[in-house]
């Protein structure tokens, strides 16, 4: 994954392990190998490890990170958020084969415009209140993320194969403080 935008620019490589729809853990290091966060949610919970902080941060519901071009997303809604699935369902499913586009109902004054080929996402847009708050759109294999105030971040899936285990619960090392995950937009009400 790489970011442009207000913040600077960076890149950082991120895995995603997906047990199921509600069970899932995902993590980011550097481009040199250095963890800097990792995420373990089991049925919308989650615990958030902030490694260079060394800090560690419970999740209910949701997740906000500084600086990320979509900035709050339920934690139900990441792995499909990355696996390039509009994060909301639709009430009827699009007939294959069609180029069409729709709109879908989010959470109090959102919707989602989304424009879909042979019945999967191509593009969407988030609209807060009418005005565009963050868009999605997939070319040539890279998913593109971006937002109102500038924040672009593009990835392209590399590897996928099936989980050999059931996922173990991520653990807070005994030297990480509770809270204060830097990563977080903790307390900002969104």
């Amino acid at each position: 994954m790489s970011y442009s935008g207000p913040r600077g620019e960076g890149s950082f490589r991120l895995a995603l392990k997906l047990q199921a729809a509600d069970r899932y853990q995902a993590s980011a290091a550097d481009p040199l190998g250095r963890a800097l966060w990792s995420l373990d949610v089991t049925a919308n919970r989650g615990l958030f490890l902030d490694h260079r902080a060394r800090a560690a941060c419970l999740l209910d519901g949701a997740l906000s990170l500084v600086g990320a071009p979509l900035d709050r997303i339920r934690l139900a809604d990441l792995p499909k958020l990355l696996l390039g699935r509009v994060p909301v369902q639709p009430r009827e499913t699009p007939i294959a084969g069609t180029a069409e586009e729709i709109d879908l109902p989010g959470a109090a004054g959102e919707v989602w415009k989304v424009r879909l080929a042979d019945g999967l996402p191509v593009r969407w847009s988030l609209l807060r209140s009418g005005a565009p708050a963050a868009g999605w759109t997939l070319v040539k294999g890279e998913s593109i993320l971006s937002d109102r105030t500038g924040g672009r971040l593009r990835w392209r899936s590399s590897v996928a194969e099936p989980l050999a285990a059931p996922l173990s619960s991520l653990k807070a090392p005994a030297d990480y403080t509770s809270g204060g995950c830097a990563a977080l937009a903790l307390g900002e009400e969104r």
